[in-house]
């Protein structure tokens, strides 16, 4: 019997990452009447985003069906353009699911198998006396340093055309994180070998292949692996500062994201994408099925991730989803199988809130008639607030702190980060413009034992005790 993970990770927007550990997953009712009407789909973008700023495309579908589909926002802030649907935009690291994809489908064309050795395909890689195979790579299980974590990469690095082979150099010699398959560690890396093997089995460059055998086959004609040329309809990229402006994303060549991040898509596409995934017209249902199965590490634990994909639970349903960032873009998709509902949120900024992640998961909640909770600001007293500061830790061995801030709200530090919370009324105090909120558990002194932290619109919370 395979185990529950202890890597389940979320982050919040701003950046602060958490450990979350598995409980058992609530149940949330939904009846047909609970579906919500388009207007309420167009209240969660229009609510999100100025039209005088960069905002995102969305879509949903339900049962095959276009429920919903929108812009918000502009795609030129400097000529004024407004951002519509069939726009197209950097997809960053969605790309991961079409190279898993490519992978799946030399396999099953017998060219290779996922439990191949990696030095099959590139015997010149240094191992460092591991045996890494395909699959590790594509699950983030095989240890191998992530090449966009070196320092100064995203400042310097990043805007330098490069080749598959300088990529490969600039990590192949770097240390292992850990022995493959026998941790969590998301890996860019992973995607540019997967890439180098694509390329090597098929005798193309990945950019052909993908276009040969995936995108033209399955007629997405507005994806493509990004470049310098001229896109028609492609937006611009920009980066929220701290105070609410926005400047010009900083400059990335494209053969720097590579199989991990380089595509271009709409979100016209990514739905048809995922449909041919679904129904078995690019590869078999054995084939998405290993694609979107949680990979299950030597001593047994499964983490949250598949092939190109992770797999958790939104609103107490299978949820396949994924996020993307890259510079001047960020984006999100999410697919719930029971409900046969799709959701793809593509913006045309970094930073700053909501992230793609929370308005895809809010569109969901919609789609499935489940909608998350909108929290409402319910200002406390300042005793109150006072009565709940303190640390508090949780499994394993992690710290919190919360202190009243003096806007009324409590913030929440963890190490170097720290999020401010809004009250909510009674026990609750939420994040705006997100769906992470904490709920305080009471003690008969009127303070907090305890509170639990949900992030993202997580089914599990992380749950603490006062230490």
């Amino acid at each position: 019997m395979r185990k529950m993970s202890r890597y389940f990770r979320l982050a919040v927007g701003s950046g602060l990452t958490f450990a979350l550990w598995s409980v058992a997953t609530p149940v949330h009712a939904q009846s047909e009447d609970a579906l919500q009407p388009p207007e309420q789909f167009q209240e969660v973008l229009v609510d999100s985003f100025a039209q005088s700023d960069p905002g995102a495309a969305a879509i949903v579908l339900r049962e095959g069906k276009v429920i919903f589909r929108q812009a918000v926002g502009s795609a030129d802030i400097e000529l004024g353009v407004r951002l519509e649907p069939e726009h197209v935009f950097r997809i960053a690291s969605l790309t991961k699911q079409f190279t898993a994809a490519a992978i799946m489908l030399l396999q099953e064309r017998g060219e290779l198998s996922v439990e191949d050795d990696i030095l099959r395909f590139l015997p010149e890689y240094p191992t460092h006396g591991h045996t890494i195979r395909i699959k590790d790579l594509m699950s983030h299980t095989s240890g191998i340093f992530n090449y966009t974590n070196a320092p100064g990469f995203f400042e310097s690095t990043a805007s330098q055309e490069t080749s598959v082979e300088q990529m490969i150099e600039s990590f192949k010699s770097r240390p292992m994180d850990f022995a493959p398959e026998t941790g969590l560690n998301y890996s860019n890396s992973g995607y540019v070998l997967l890439g180098a093997i694509i390329e090597q089995v098929s005798g193309q460059s990945y950019a052909e292949f993908m276009e040969e055998n995936i995108l033209r086959p399955l007629s997405l004609d507005h994806t493509r692996l990004g470049d310098r040329s001229l896109t028609k309809g492609r937006v611009a990229g920009y980066e929220a500062l701290p105070s609410g402006d926005y400047i010009n994303a900083r400059p990335i060549d494209m053969t720097q994201a590579y199989a991990a991040g380089a595509l271009l898509s709409t979100v016209d596409d990514l739905a048809k994408w995922n449909a041919a995934l679904t129904n078995g017209e690019l590869i078999s249902e054995q084939s998405y099925r290993e694609m979107t199965t949680p990979f299950v590490l030597k001593n047994g634990e499964s983490v949250p991730f598949g092939y190109g994909f992770r797999i958790e639970t939104l609103r107490g349903k299978k949820a396949i989803h994924h996020s993307g960032s890259i510079n001047g873009f960020s984006a999100h998709m999410v697919w719930l199988p029971e409900e046969e509902v799709y959701v793809a949120v593509l913006k045309n900024s970094i930073g700053g809130d909501p992230t793609p992640m929370t308005i895809a998961f809010k569109l969901a909640g919609l789609a499935i008639g489940d909608p998350f909770p909108d929290f409402q600001r319910s200002p406390v007293g300042r005793g109150t607030l006072d009565r709940f500061a303190g640390r508090y830790c949780s499994a394993p061995n992690r710290q919190y702190t919360l202190t009243p801030d003096e806007t009324g709200g409590l913030n929440l530090t963890q190490g170097n980060n720290e999020l401010l919370f809004e009250p909510a009324g009674g026990m609750r105090f939420f994040r705006p413009q997100s769906l992470t909120y904490i709920e305080l558990k009471a003690a008969t002194s009127g303070s907090a034992d305890g509170f639990e932290l949900y992030l993202n619109g997580a089914d599990q919370p992380i749950s603490t005790s006062r230490c």
